[in-house]
């Protein structure tokens, strides 16, 4: 996503928008969850968890599931809220949302 600069801001820096939804998913043992997902975004197995993320949300309120094979599905709700204001020089819309998850076995 890109951010958008206002008027005033000339000179200001600013990375990449961070994920409006990071969710850091690990077993219910421990380790990372193989082929893990998430409505609406993507999950990557790392070393010591899987990390679920969905990169563009306008302001609202999202039900997510996360999945994967041989475990129960968990259900989240994340609430987006605005941070565009008068104020801001960078903007990418959105309040990023983390959150933890443990997915359990069937």
């Amino acid at each position: 996503m890109l951010l958008t600069m206002k008027s005033g801001c000339s000179g200001s820096q600013c990375g990449a928008c961070a994920p409006a939804i990071d969710v850091t998913v690990t077993a219910a043992g421990g380790g990372p969850v193989a082929d893990a997902t998430i409505t609406g975004g993507a999950c990557v197995a790392e070393t010591v968890s899987t990390r679920c993320e969905i990169q563009n949300a306008s302001p609202e309120t999202f039900e997510v599931t996360l999945a994967a094979p041989g475990y129960q599905a968990m259900h989240l709700t994340f609430t987006i809220e605005d941070n565009r204001g008068p104020t801001t020089c960078y903007a990418c819309g959105y309040v990023p949302q983390t959150a933890t998850a443990t997915l359990s076995l069937l």
